[in-house]
């Protein structure tokens, strides 16, 4: 999807596994609201203004509606959307340019509609689930329409280096999800699955999850390995957490340093895996 057209029209239709969701620029939120047929009004009551306040800041926001046919609203503010991603580590700033992200970041927010309509089902689940399976559907329709395999890499080294610049950012840590993926998968065997609701239908019984406490628990690695205030270097600090971290940090780190000076900054933080 171009969303350069969304830029020219303030508002766009797509369709989506069942129904379609109407995309909506935020500077121009009522003319894309009066789209919306009149039973829909009241479930997304949205001036400029409160639209504005509720992105907060953000580049997108989602809203599922309760219809047959539209199944939920996307807010996009292209000009809050990041241009690069940036963390600290060995005494030095890396920064990775984002490419092409307005049209990941809307692909994730209807990945959040996707999962609202397989969640439907009755299967409960937490907000961090909810952010996996939204770049998971990302990562599907990149294979499914034949996109290059860099930008979703480049969706997994974002959510890296935002976990390691802020700790919070294991919100949307969708890396351990997305290197399953690709170790389960090639990219052309993604693209062969015809519905997203395939893929999760075959990857999600077999897919490693992380419960709320370990997630906590790296969490608070990720703060001693990465954070500014680190006042002393603690090398067995949560040992039985640092191969599985090094391993979903490996990709990032070999992209953004060169895979010798990663190996050797993982050996010298204790996250390679013994033999």
């Amino acid at each position: 999807m171009n969303t350069w057209l969304l830029l020219a029209s303030s508002w766009l239709w797509t369709p989506l596994s069942q129904g379609q969701a109407l995309v909506c620029s935020v500077a121009e939120i009522e003319t894309c609201l009066a789209q919306l047929p009149n039973e829909l009004t009241h479930q997304v009551a949205l001036t400029s203004a409160s639209a504005t306040e509720a992105l907060g800041g953000r580049g997108a926001l989602v809203y599922p509606l309760s219809h047959d046919a539209i199944r939920g609203l996307v807010l996009l503010s292209e000009s809050a959307i990041p241009t690069q991603v940036s963390a600290y580590w060995n005494n030095q700033s890396y920064a990775l340019p984002l490419q092409q992200q307005p049209k990941l970041t809307l692909w994730h927010e209807l990945g959040h509609i996707e999962a609202s309509l397989l969640l439907a089902q009755g299967e409960q689940w937490s907000a961090y689930q909810h952010e996996w399976l939204a770049d998971l559907y990302l990562v599907w329709r990149l294979a499914h329409e034949q996109q290059d395999q860099a930008l979703a890499w480049q969706q997994y080294h974002r959510r890296n280096l935002a976990f390691m610049t802020d700790t919070t950012a294991i919100s949307h840590w969708s890396s351990p999800i997305i290197l399953q993926l690709f170790q389960r998968y090639s990219w052309q065997e993604l693209g062969q699955f015809a519905q997203f609701s395939q893929l999760f239908e075959a990857f999600y019984p077999q897919c490693r999850q992380y419960s709320e406490d370990e997630l906590a628990e790296f969490a608070s690695l990720v703060g001693r390995t990465f954070g500014r205030g680190k006042t002393f270097y603690l090398p067995n600090y949560m040992s039985w957490r640092r191969a599985a971290l090094g391993e979903y940090l490996q990709p990032t780190l070999a992209s953004m340093m060169g895979q010798n000076l990663a190996s050797d900054w993982l050996v010298e933080h204790q996250m390679l895996a013994s033999d």
